[in-house]
């Protein structure tokens, strides 16, 4: 059975996680915004626990203009600019990525479409099983014997027969149609007054957009002229539509595989961002009573070593603070402390709208106080 390689759309994925419907507002304890972190680190547990690939990659675009813009200088010119609080965002999920040992590839003039195709052609070329993990359309003329599309989401894999199947033309035939239909995403112009379904048509009857301006007189109505009239259009189109495979990008099989995660790292993010079920799901608490220990010493006994320091692990002195009489010890004793550990307890974690339930204060090892 061939190795596999599983290559993730970096930013079409971030954007989906961004825009995802979600009624609550995901911010951590610090107030950053974490909704698109969460939803694509929890995509990206699920996607290794479920498919367990051999190599796992992060393809990300060029943080300068690509080889498309000097083609076309108005090359995605209609994009708005990114959200606010989108970048902080993308920092933490390659700070994420990064923790859990998988590459993140960007090359500089090339867009993270055309590392796609690079790396898909190269693992082809070692009869390696390339999964492209993207929903983006382009990709599909990049199928092929060792090349497929997978649907995260949906868990479904597309193949250049099933494409075929689906659509009725091959891989080595879509770009024409992508050329003739243009994308208005990506400002690619394209034939005016045709969509995918014109495009698809002409390329089924006529096999290629060369061989289609051959039979251009063919083509009767508004659409017909428009096709002879944006020629240089089309062509220029097809041009920007290509995936490059030849991306100066290395592909290294041991740098690609699929290793153990930095589990401090991973657990210190996780922690500051309070991703506490996926620290539980990674069985990260080890790193977590590293840090611990680190404040508050070994645990009592050896019995307790490798468990999560809590009430149920350690002998400790937890005081409710309920009463005026408890009230007035309490604060006689904090007067005295040069230093204590202070937390809140609210409502949520929205710091404009939580309402304070209760205080908690801390200045010796296993004992505190609530409020």
């Amino acid at each position: 059975m061939p190795k596999s390689l599983y290559i993730i759309d970096g930013h079409a994925h971030i954007y989906a996680a961004y825009y995802a419907p979600m009624r609550q507002k995901l911010t951590s304890p610090a107030g950053e915004p974490t909704k698109a972190t969460f939803i694509f680190t929890n995509m990206l547990l699920g996607l290794i626990e479920r498919k367990r690939p051999d190599m796992l990659v992060l393809a990300m675009d060029s943080k300068t203009p690509s080889f498309r813009t000097k083609l076309y200088p108005e090359y995605k010119a209609h994009r708005p600019p990114m959200p606010d609080d989108m970048p902080q965002q993308i920092d933490r999920i390659e700070q994420i990525v990064s923790a859990m040992n998988i590459p993140i590839i960007r090359c500089d003039g090339f867009e993270a479409d055309d590392v796609i195709g690079t790396l898909a052609r190269r693992a082809a070329a070692k009869n390696i099983d390339a999964y492209i993990c993207s929903k983006d359309k382009d990709m599909l003329q990049l199928l092929g014997r060792h090349t497929f599309t997978y649907d995260i989401k949906n868990d479904e894999i597309t193949t250049a027969e099933s494409m075929k199947e689906k659509l009725g033309i091959g891989p080595e035939h879509f770009i024409d149609v992508l050329a003739l239909q243009g994308d208005a995403s990506d400002n690619v112009p394209g034939v005016p007054d045709v969509g995918p379904k014109t495009a698809m048509e002409w390329i089924k009857q006529y096999g290629s957009l060369e061989n289609l301006y051959k039979h251009a007189d063919e083509i009767k109505g508004s659409r017909g002229e428009n096709l002879r009239k944006s020629r240089d259009l089309a062509e220029l189109s097809r041009k920007l539509v290509i995936i490059n495979t030849d991306a100066p990008v290395k592909f290294d099989e041991k740098q690609f595989a699929v290793k153990e995660y930095d589990s401090q790292k991973l657990s210190e993010v996780f922690s500051e961002l309070d991703f506490t079920r996926m620290l539980g799901q990674l069985g990260l608490e080890t790193a977590k009573l590293a840090k611990q220990q680190e404040l508050f010493g070994e645990p009592e006994s050896q019995a307790d070593s490798g468990k999560i320091i809590s009430a149920k692990t350690i002998k400790h002195d937890y005081r409710l603070i309920n009463s005026p009489q408890d009230f007035e010890q309490f604060a006689a004793d904090l007067k005295k402390q040069d230093k204590f550990a202070f937390d809140t307890e609210t409502t949520g974690t929205d710091p404009t709208q939580a309402e304070l339930v209760g205080m908690s204060f801390c200045w010796k090892a296993h004992q505190a106080y609530y409020l």
